[in-house]
């Protein structure tokens, strides 16, 4: 039996994803994470160790879990991180300069 999807409890994901999680017990090994990601940070190899766990917490894997994103795309992460931190200081300057204003009129 086919059921509907619900579209409306569906969101688009955000085009610039920084940090990514994969469950490897879902995951398909289809490589789709590896095409999407614009830092080249998930790629597929025929490496498989440390990919079994007696928990399925532990099938989690993030850049704390792997070994190449800290050290090979650190830096550009984190300057992602900073030039997003900047746009939001700046927004909320914007809005709390434009509060003040509406006060003192």
């Amino acid at each position: 039996e086919e059921s509907e999807v619900n579209t409306s409890e569906l969101r688009t994901a955000d085009e610039q994803i920084v940090s990514g999680r994969i469950d490897l017990g879902r995951c398909m090994f289809c490589g789709l994470c590896a095409e999407a990601c614009g830092f080249t940070s998930f790629f597929m190899t025929n490496e498989y160790d440390g990919m079994s766990a007696f928990s399925r917490q532990d099938l989690w894997m993030d850049a704390s879990r792997t070994r190449l994103l800290p050290n090979v795309h650190q830096e550009a992460v984190d300057g992602e991180l900073a030039k997003r931190a900047s746009k939001e200081r700046t927004k909320r300057e914007k809005a709390a300069a434009r509060a003040a204003k509406e006060e003192s009129a």
